[in-house]
């Protein structure tokens, strides 16, 4: 039990290595135009150099009162990030950087923060706000567009998809399909799904769906559908999956670039 405890934290820690969003230290190196800005952790600093260590004490803090007046002037920063976040039940802001690099095509885990992100999500709608069904979300998105929909279960797992607001079928390389779970605000056992059959990506049918994903992650009435259908890689969604449950929450966002 042990040996597996430690083995999930350190996998936990090495993750956070790589989350720019808990980089609560900015170091600045080099003079005038070439300077260079690093982002690091405080306790990964503390931990691996007894400078930093000292530096980011309490009692190098009251050294630096005792000598205040010999120090040279410094400019005070920006805060690190900007008051923008995406307005949701669903996901927390830093989920949102994770989205942003697979639209991009990146690998979820690839640097990012808040402060900046190259997409602005904008809410249009909310199941819980505006009800869930069919007419209700295809109200809140008329005209062609980059959407993201979210879609949380009554349990833990969320489910979600970029896409374009089409009629009937449409081609596309750009959709994806995803799933995580959420724990005391952390997301963790993220997968995506890129689309394999390009023509049949994203099919629009407003009388008897919202959101349609190649019918493979659809919005029917009240209810959610996932059932394999060979158009998504098999990622999120195999061929033995088949589900459909009434949504705790769904919401939907415009996403243009920032």
């Amino acid at each position: 039990m042990a040996t597996k405890f430690h083995g999930s934290l350190s996998q936990d820690l090495s993750i956070m290595l790589y989350d720019s969003d808990d980089h609560n230290i900015l170091i600045q190196a080099g003079v005038n135009a070439n300077i260079k800005e690093f982002r690091a952790h405080t306790n990964i600093l503390r931990a691996r150099s007894p400078y930093f260590k000292t530096a980011l004490s309490a009692k190098w803090e009251a050294m630096e009162f005792y000598l205040k007046d010999t120090l040279p002037s410094m400019d005070t920063l920006p805060p690190r990030f900007s008051k923008r976040q995406i307005e949701s039940n669903i996901i927390k802001p830093r989920f949102a950087c994770v989205i942003a690099n697979w639209i991009d095509r990146k690998d979820g885990k690839a640097a990012c923060n808040k402060s900046n992100l190259k997409y602005k999500f904008s809410l249009v709608y909310c199941g819980s706000r505006d009800g869930i069904n069919n007419n209700s979300f295809n109200n809140c998105c008329p005209g062609q567009a980059k959407y993201l929909v979210l879609v949380k279960d009554q349990s833990s797992k969320i489910y979600g998809g970029s896409y374009g607001n089409y009629a009937t079928w449409r081609s596309t390389t750009d959709s994806f399909i995803f799933s995580c779970e959420e724990n005391e605000g952390r997301i963790k056992n993220m997968k995506i799904s890129r689309v394999t059959n390009s023509s049949c990506a994203i099919y629009d049918c407003y009388q008897n769906n919202g959101f349609n994903f190649g019918n493979t992650f659809y919005m029917s009435g009240q209810n959610v559908y996932l059932q394999y259908q060979g158009y998504y890689d098999a990622e999120v969604i195999n061929s033995e999956t088949n589900i459909n449950f009434v949504p705790k929450e769904i919401e939907l966002f415009n996403v243009v670039p920032s």
